[in-house]
């Protein structure tokens, strides 16, 4: 049995979170920019709202789950997120 216990997570609502073109939308490239400020508020991991292309603005309703929308970046933004997790 894994023990999780330990562990802190931060919820991470893109829209709101961080912007990092100016355009007033956060995006994966602004979460990229902060997870330092998450690690030192003693947060191990993050839990990203839904990213997929949506007609609502929280994204739950999904159109293709196999897609990033486009006003938070691309799938390469998405992959620098996840390798700069992992460090």
């Amino acid at each position: 049995m894994i023990d999780d216990n330990y562990r802190n997570y931060y919820q991470v609502f893109v829209y709101s979170f961080c912007d990092s073109n100016g355009d007033g939308i956060g995006d994966l490239a602004g979460v990229t920019s902060r997870l330092d400020y998450i690690q030192d508020m003693g947060f191990n991991g993050i839990w990203l709202s839904p990213i997929m292309p949506s007609d609502s603005y929280h994204k739950y309703s999904v159109k293709d789950y196999y897609a990033i929308d486009e006003q938070y970046g691309t799938m390469q933004d998405f992959e620098k997120l996840a390798a700069e997790c992992e460090k």
